[in-house]
């Protein structure tokens, strides 16, 4: 199954892809820290969300008026970027409090369960990690990035061993998706444990076409399956 570097590129594509949804934040240190995230500077760039939430509604020229409205959307962005910076160092566990902090802010963002998921996914909490995902595709029916939504989700429940609904979320990313190899190679495996081992050979074939070689080990496995499965 998908290691735990495929997930921190799945959270890397999510960050860029959701990257302008914060552009809209008034304050300099926000942006300064996005510009130190972006060179690699994880350190830093959570210098810089820091001051951000250090810093008080005075501090930062805010009028009464406003302070509740800014000082909510912009907290908001320090925490998701600050979590972004912690998880970047893998430090998931700092992440995933900054995210709790988002979600208590706005617990209607769906990038901040996306983030905090794939975060309880690295950490092998499989139950949170979909939870989470399964939250965010209610929040996000209509985005470009529902596909990876689902292939992380079917990711965590074949690690929590419910095949039969990571084949659901697998033959979701490969209704929208239907070249994507890693999802038929996902399926092969979930078929596999399901015992349904002529699907687990021919999604194998499948991905091997659109890029995706199996592992050889699995190959050797899945062949003695298929002939111990023949009839006498």
């Amino acid at each position: 199954m998908r290691s735990l570097g495929v997930i921190f590129i799945l959270f890397g594509i999510f960050l860029f892809t959701s990257k302008d949804n914060n552009s809209h934040h008034d304050s300099e240190n926000i942006k300064k820290g996005d510009r130190y995230f972006d060179e690699g500077k994880y350190d830093e760039a959570i210098s810089e969300f820091n001051k951000v939430l250090e810093a008080t509604p005075l501090q930062r020229g805010w009028t009464d008026k406003f302070f509740s409205i800014r000082n909510k959307s912009t907290q908001l962005s320090a925490y998701i970027h600050r979590g972004d910076a912690y998880y970047k160092k893998h430090n998931v566990d700092e992440a995933i409090s900054d995210f709790n902090k988002a979600i208590d802010i706005d617990p209607n963002k769906a990038m901040s369960y996306v983030r905090r998921g794939l975060a309880y996914y690295v950490k092998g909490n499989f139950d949170l990690a979909i939870t989470d995902l399964s939250k965010a595709l209610e929040l996000k029916q209509a985005s470009k990035n529902l596909s990876t939504l689902y292939f992380s989700r079917g990711g965590a429940y074949f690690r929590n061993g419910n095949f039969d609904l990571a084949v659901y979320d697998f033959n979701k990313v490969i209704e929208m998706s239907p070249a994507d190899g890693e999802a038929y190679y996902s399926r092969a495996e979930a078929y596999f444990y399901l015992k349904k081992y002529d699907k687990s050979m021919e999604d194998v074939q499948i991905a091997e076409k659109f890029g995706r070689a199996p592992k050889p080990e699995f190959i050797e496995d899945l062949k003695k399956a298929l002939n111990q499965d023949q009839p006498v």
